[in-house]
């Protein structure tokens, strides 16, 4: 967000930046990240180690709404003993599928925690696939669209 004229914060007019590290369209990345960081390690799915996707990254948007449904940062939740397990990423994969995942529906409502399986599970169709933009829409966008706090 930036500040108008008058110094305020308009939230109904996001500035949104960063467009120069995404990928194109149909491009697969091959960037892997060399250093392991556990803090953010988990964001990535257990098959990305060959490359990154759309698939893949809607894996990460499902990473950040149970963050922001949980109000809490998901390596926050494991005990101090476990944090070196997030950089192994099947194992992070399998632990923000189950207890965080479970966790949405009362906080959050089913919906919304449908919609998060639906991203961290790679439900959806291969972005190569006739149905895949039909199949976000009424899976994804209209089940968030239609959230209500």
């Amino acid at each position: 967000f930036h500040r108008k004229g008058g110094g305020s914060i308009s939230i109904a007019e996001p500035f949104i930046t960063g467009f120069q590290y995404s990928r194109t369209q149909d491009g697969k990345s091959l960037t892997r990240n060399t250093e392991q960081d556990a803090e953010v390690e988990y964001f990535y799915h257990a098959e990305a180690a060959g490359g990154f996707t759309k698939a893949l990254d809607l894996y990460s948007l499902g990473v950040v709404l149970c963050e922001v449904g949980r109000w809490e940062l998901l390596a926050d939740s494991v005990p101090s003993t476990e944090k070196e397990k997030l950089k192994r990423r099947a194992w992070a994969t399998k632990f923000v599928t189950r207890g965080p995942l479970a966790d949405l529906g009362w906080r959050m409502g089913e919906r919304y925690r449908d919609v998060v399986r639906t991203l961290l599970t790679l439900e959806l169709p291969d972005d190569k696939d006739d149905f895949f933009a039909h199949e976000f829409l009424s899976k994804i966008i209209m089940p968030i669209e239609a959230c209500k706090v």
